[in-house]
């Protein structure tokens, strides 16, 4: 795939439906270039993973979230839901394992694959 663009856009927890949120996150502009790289690697993967059909939502984990919030994690939200950060280059992207634990996730770099040019579609 080539080298695309990106824009960090928005802010927000997971599950944005629940009392107690368990991941606070910056948003990723859903641009096509990673739409169909994210499908591409659906596909490599398919059959090997059981989220496979779980909706693709980019975004950056920010903090991983224990307890009940109090305000203040509504009053960040609500001062922040327009962010709108730089546009960067993503010319690389990478495979990690993700194993929770009680303390916490642990992640294992499984590999880095590079991105050929830049996209420059619309």
């Amino acid at each position: 795939a080539p080298a695309f663009h990106l824009t960090l856009q928005g802010i927000g927890v997971f599950p944005a439906a629940e009392r107690k949120p368990r991941v606070l996150w910056l948003g990723l502009s859903p641009t096509l270039p990673l739409l169909m790289l994210e499908r591409e690697i659906d596909r490599a993967f398919a059959g090997d993973t059981p989220d496979n059909n779980q909706e693709f939502s980019p975004h950056l984990t920010l903090a991983r979230l224990g307890g009940r919030p109090d305000e203040s994690l509504t009053q960040f939200l609500a001062r922040h839901a327009d962010y709108r950060g730089a546009e960067f280059e993503v010319s690389c992207f990478s495979i990690y394992k993700s194993t929770l634990h009680a303390r916490g996730a642990a992640h294992e770099l499984l590999s880095t694959y590079p991105l050929a040019g830049i996209y420059r579609g619309h």
